[in-house]
């Protein structure tokens, strides 16, 4: 008997390491493949509604009206994008009424796919036509006034999931965009929390009746299964995220560093791109570390997040402007990615991601550790 309790801290010790590996091998593939979600509050005045960083959304979205003119006139075939900022600015008016209690303290928006790009061959203006991704969307007012703001991407924008949405409250859609068709009920705070995996699941129910097999967020298994097997090799990463949440190290930061880096040998991955970097046996900790920190700073310098079912990464760098959390929940112009010189995220010669301001060219690298030569 005495024996038997002398081992009982390390069979416990090897059921943490092993619940660890398992728990950082499911958080990397989700990081890597998982369907965008964030969540952030909204300020009201009594007036007007404002974001994190004090800016008006009213704001934001004129000048996302004014600039959709613009691109209209440089690309004329995202001709429809005037039309989607419009809508855009009118939710954001039912918003404010929403805050003022004059409507239901939940809206419901379905910002779909654009029609006019479904049978596009190759992305145009910042839209996706491989993911044709929905970005839904979920206002609702908080007891204490303020509005907290969900969203996540859906893939496929199938119709009749997204019109199964509609039908679990009782309503049927009008033909053409879904966009300015929105829901508007009254709920508790614990029915606003679930909304969001409640509407995706209600997405993911039909896409199983459509076509058999199990979904997540409008994306079939195979599409996760495919990461789970490539962290599977990683496992210096994975050992590494292991020790350092057994020693109780593993900080936010390091996490996203962590992710940035998998992400990184992903891409490379998929590109045929081989590493010097060892998987297989034990690793040089400080030459592990040494790429770890510069993959996170260069996810950091391109204010790259890594959004899974636990929650979403972003690095101390990353810009929390209202403009840009507006941008990532799907609001705005995707075209403003780009500008007459091109894409204004790309990456240097040895893979590191650059972000240039709007209008302006860069010389050189910005991770302090290349500064390698990017202009022509």
């Amino acid at each position: 008997m005495v024996e038997a309790v002398a081992y009982q801290p390390e069979i416990i010790d090897k059921h943490r390491e092993y619940e660890a590996q398992i728990d950082a091998i499911t958080q990397f593939s989700e990081l890597l493949d998982g369907s965008m979600l964030t969540s952030f509050e909204l300020d009201f005045d009594g007036q007007t509604i404002y974001g994190p960083d004090g800016r008006a959304l009213r704001e934001v979205t004129e000048k996302a009206e004014a600039d959709a003119e613009r691109i209209v006139r440089e690309n004329p075939e995202l001709h429809f994008e005037p039309r989607r900022r419009k809508l855009e600015s009118e939710e954001i008016e039912l918003a404010h009424a929403m805050a003022r209690e004059e409507i239901p303290n939940v809206m419901i928006i379905t910002s779909d796919f654009p029609t006019e790009l479904k049978n596009a061959k190759e992305d145009v203006g910042g839209y996706n036509v491989t993911r044709q991704q929905t970005m839904l969307r979920v206002l609702a007012r908080l007891p204490n006034g303020k509005i907290q703001m969900y969203s996540k991407t859906l893939d496929g924008s199938n119709r009749e999931a997204l019109e199964a949405i509609y039908a679990e409250f009782g309503e049927q859609p009008k033909p053409g965009e879904l966009l300015g068709q929105r829901i508007h009920r009254d709920m508790s705070v614990d029915e606003q929390q679930v909304l969001i995996d409640r509407l995706t699941g209600i997405y993911d129910r039909s896409m199983t009746a459509q076509f058999g097999g199990k979904w997540y967020a409008g994306r079939r298994p195979a599409d996760v299964r495919n990461t789970y097997d490539f962290v599977c090799t990683q496992h210096d990463l994975v050992n590494e995220s292991v020790r350092l949440t057994l020693n109780n190290q593993l900080t936010d930061d390091l996490m996203y560093d962590l992710a940035a880096t998998m992400q990184k040998r992903f891409a490379n991955a998929k590109q045929g791109v081989i590493s010097i970097m060892p998987r297989q046996t034990a690793p040089d900790l400080a030459l592990l570390h040494h790429e770890i920190q510069l993959a996170g700073a260069a996810a950091r310098q391109q204010g790259v997040t890594f959004s899974a079912c636990g929650g979403t990464l972003r690095g101390n760098g990353y810009d929390t402007t209202t403009e840009n959390l507006m941008s990532e929940a799907g609001y705005g112009n995707k075209a403003e990615d780009e500008d007459e010189f091109g894409p204004l995220t790309f990456e240097c010669t040895n893979g590191h991601s650059n972000r240039r301001p709007r209008g302006k060219l860069i010389d050189q690298c910005r991770v302090r550790s290349c500064k390698n030569s990017v202009s022509c």
